[in-house]
């Protein structure tokens, strides 16, 4: 298991895909797993909507931990006032 920025990952020894590991909310304790959106970003997922083999998130198929998790709002970025107000 190697570090990449502050997230752990690893490789699947089933398939070779690069996999997150498996984390629980720092705020409600819930299993949850880090995938990667088509943008790059980590999205924290519900565990029970991840597959083996799951690398990228899809939400078709995924369920964001923002929708669930009751301490969501811990989390959330502050939004930054913009110059160009008028």
């Amino acid at each position: 298991m190697s570090k990449v920025g502050q997230r752990d990952f690893a490789v699947c020894a089933y398939c070779s895909e690069t996999a997150t590991v498996r984390w629980a909310c720092k705020a409600c304790r819930a299993s949850i797993v880090m995938l990667q959106t088509r943008s790059g970003k980590w999205m924290p997922v519900d565990k029970e909507t991840y597959n083996h083999g799951d690398v990228t998130f899809d939400a078709k198929q995924h369920r964001s931990h923002f929708a669930t998790c009751p301490k969501a709002d811990k989390f959330r970025r502050k939004e930054t006032p913009t110059s160009a107000q008028g």
